[in-house]
């Protein structure tokens, strides 16, 4: 066991712990927008950056291990300052479009950039106009949207072992799709919804039919196969809306496949 304080809260987590599950432990917020705890550790979007007294360096929550009496800090007003300025840059290209998106209400770019308290963003881009694909039956894709978080391409190669889409591309021009920009014929189980943090890939059989707050969650059992797979129907009045999973409960461990999630 590691013994260290995260914002003078002295907390003993195993040695194979990051930062990040230690401050979970303690009770400390670290905002995230690249973590799933059902994915490796990635480091990508540098939101979750903490501070270690005595270290002039900055360090991924998410992915810097713990270490004996280590002394963490986790809201100061430099940190403040950085968060802001990366949910900032975020924005530069993303389309301002949350009263029609589908993910309004649970995205967590939203959630952040209201955490944050950012209500003007600096810099001036050109918007994009990138044609909503939908080649796949099930999920709608809007490159415009993406944050390239890296949740969907991860969870499909850690997790469903298909590997059906990746980033294409450097830099600037980089993208999630598929090799040589085949339609998303894939195994259709919707994982990559359930990890996207915006409004990129959505649920076409659910698209512009509710909103979440109007939804009633009641947990229950997949009865389309003998798996028995924990599942969250989502409700309003008589009509069920749309199913999806509930992390760590059930034999599917907060996985579902294609029977599942659309019926």
């Amino acid at each position: 066991m590691v013994t260290l304080k995260i914002d003078g809260i002295q907390v003993e987590v195993p040695k194979d712990y990051t930062i990040l599950q230690a401050a979970e432990k303690a009770g400390v917020h670290i905002p995230v927008l690249c973590h799933d705890a059902r994915l490796n550790p990635f480091g990508a979007c540098r939101v979750c950056l903490i501070e270690a007294v005595g270290n002039p360096r900055l360090m991924t929550a998410c992915t810097t291990p713990v270490a004996p009496d280590m002394d963490i800090l986790t809201n100061t007003e430099k940190l403040q300052r950085i968060r802001k300025t990366v949910i900032e840059l975020l924005l530069v290209n993303h389309p301002l479009e949350c009263p029609v998106c589908d993910k309004g209400g649970e995205c967590t770019l939203q959630d952040l950039t209201y955490e944050v308290g950012l209500t003007k963003v600096r810099f001036e881009a050109t918007p994009a106009d990138t044609p909503v694909d939908h080649t796949n039956p099930f999920i709608e894709r809007d490159i415009d949207r993406c944050v390239l978080c890296g949740r969907c391409v991860r969870i499909c190669d850690e997790v469903v072992n298909i590997q059906a889409i990746s980033f294409i591309n450097r830099g600037m021009e980089t993208m999630i799709g598929t090799a040589f920009d085949q339609p998303w014929n894939c195994e259709f189980c919707g994982q990559c919804i359930s990890v996207c943090p915006v409004g990129s890939l959505n649920n076409r059989v659910y698209l512009f039919k509710n909103r979440p707050w109007n939804l009633e969650k009641t947990d229950s059992i997949c009865g389309l196969c003998g798996c028995g797979c924990y599942i969250e129907l989502e409700t309003e009045g008589n009509e069920l809306y749309r199913m999806g999973e509930v992390p760590d409960k059930g034999a599917n461990h907060g996985n579902l496949c294609a029977k599942g999630r659309f019926g």
